[in-house]
């Protein structure tokens, strides 16, 4: 029997022997209606079993549940799914089960409309005597549908329901309406067939195994891109135990890699990352005895991913480096730039003033994170230019050049400035302003660049990519800067 499984029947036990001394007394009256204890206990045992009580699914230590899926949009008449146009697969883990809890690992591999970057590809879930997880984050899936992206959570293998299922219940739970429908043949395994609803209408179709409540099939309507509803499908493709050995090592090796993923300190679920230097270093030093770790395991893959990532943004950082180190103390070359509202800006009229210039795309779509980072540049500007700052965002866009294109182009400028509620002034570059600053797009990396002029018309501050964001003081290597410039 499974740790969860005999935590609960410990529970149960423990709350029929207290029900058991509250009715003691009527033992001892001549109308007593028990002759003893444990007559009380098994009528009780059978009441409470009648009634419903919650259950947990059977997870063995040492098991390997896999799951494969897909995520696609609903047909707007037949309710169906239109296409696979995303698949996914899943991997559970469960490292251990007791009275304590569960430790389960999971690994997800997503194909089509985007994916995650590594770290956000596997992950460890600690389970309270509940079924709830503990500070750590369930895996998602990633989904790029064009004009912007969203997160899809994904259920784990385990269904805690809080009550004993028969055809016919209806219960309440978790704000949730529990509706079992019937009882279905899935693939020689019995299952219930449960319908989940909210206030607004049907979430969720999915059958439960009977025997040890595993999630067998799910049918969940998912909401992204202002409404449109989409249809995530998952079913269990296997439930395996490989050799003790084997499972031994794969555990190891998500250690390892959860001990390195740890030390990069970075955000569960960040859609994008450029590493630091200091990251890099990290990586470089301790991917590869993980590597030796990971081979032949299911992690293999990802960890082979992971070091390619490595040593690619190692490259790229190195030529940003001296892309960096050209202009770094230079002066401003010399720039003109249009306005968006008419006027126009040199480099001759920066004179006496410390400058942000922020080159970026400033597109309205698709409008994906994380472009919020302007509104934190919003913020500088407006604590800073009583100081004497000014902030410029300059959109670089080579449509500019093309009269066809251009009203497209400054239109959904205006709209992104609209949307984020920017009042610092936005320029126009058709791509030779930032070619003239050494345009890291050249060398792999992307937008946005942050140039940061002094007084004496010198570059102070030259930084590539998205800052890292401070919960107290938001983007502080760049408030920095500035502040530096303003004591010159």
């Amino acid at each position: 029997m499974s740790g969860r499984r005999l935590v609960n029947l410990k529970h149960l036990r423990r709350q029929l022997w207290l029900a058991v001394g509250h009715l003691a007394a009527y033992n001892r009256t001549p109308q007593g209606i028990f002759r003893n204890s444990s007559e009380c206990m098994n009528t009780l045992f059978v009441t409470f079993a009648t009634l419903g009580l919650a259950t947990a699914a059977t997870l063995e230590p040492g098991q390997q549940v896999t799951y494969r899926g897909s995520v696609a949009p609903r047909h707007a008449e037949s309710g169906q799914a239109t296409s696979q146009d995303k698949t996914f697969e899943i991997n559970w883990f469960v490292a251990s089960a007791d009275d304590q809890g569960t430790m389960l690992y999971w690994l997800l591999d997503e194909r089509g409309h985007g994916a995650w970057p590594w770290p956000s590809r596997f992950g460890q879930l600690k389970l309270d005597q509940q079924g709830q997880h503990q500070g750590s984050t369930p895996p998602a899936l990633f989904y790029d549908y064009g004009e912007g992206d969203s997160v899809v959570p994904l259920p784990r293998p385990d269904v805690t329901l809080e009550r004993n299922p028969a055809v016919g219940q209806k219960w309440n739970q978790a704000d949730q309406e529990f509706d079992v429908t019937t009882e279905v043949d899935q693939d020689g395994r019995a299952t219930w067939q449960i319908k989940v609803s909210t206030g607004y209408g049907l979430k969720r179709n999915m059958l439960v195994d009977k025997a040890t409540r595993l999630l067998v099939s799910l049918n969940e309507r998912v909401f992204m891109n202002k409404g449109t509803e989409y249809s995530l499908e998952m079913q269990l493709a296997a439930v395996t135990r490989p050799a003790a050995a084997e499972f031994a090592k794969t555990r190891e090796a998500f250690e390892r890699l959860l001990a390195v993923a740890g030390k990069l300190q970075i955000q569960p679920r960040t859609s994008q990352i450029e590493w630091s230097p200091e990251q890099i270093e990290l990586l470089t030093t301790g991917l590869p005895e993980v590597e030796k770790l990971a081979a032949t395991t299911p992690l293999e893959r990802l960890v082979a991913t992971a070091l390619r990532d490595a040593k690619l943004q190692g490259g790229r950082a190195s030529e940003v480096e001296q892309i960096v180190a050209a202009h770094q103390g230079k002066p401003l070359p010399d720039i003109s730039l249009p306005g968006l509202a008419g006027s126009s800006l040199a480099t001759a009229g920066l004179a006496g003033e410390v400058t942000v210039l922020h080159f970026w795309e400033y597109r309205d779509q698709p409008l994906k994170e994380p472009y919020g980072q302007v509104g934190y540049l919003e913020y500088l500007y407006q604590k800073r230019k009583d100081d004497g700052v000014k902030v410029y965002g300059v959109a670089v866009d080579a449509r500019l050049k093309d009269e066809r294109e251009r009203r497209t182009v400054l239109t959904g400028i205006r709209k992104l400035k609209s949307f984020m509620n920017l009042t610092y002034p936005l320029l126009l570059d058709d791509g030779d302003a930032i070619k003239s600053l050494g345009d890291p797009r050249i060398v792999g990396a992307t937008l946005p660049l942050v140039v940061v002029v002094g007084r004496d018309g010198r570059i102070v501050h030259y930084h590539v990519g998205y800052y890292e964001v401070d919960r107290q003081e938001g983007l502080k290597e760049l408030n920095a800067a500035v502040t530096g410039a303003l004591k010159k």
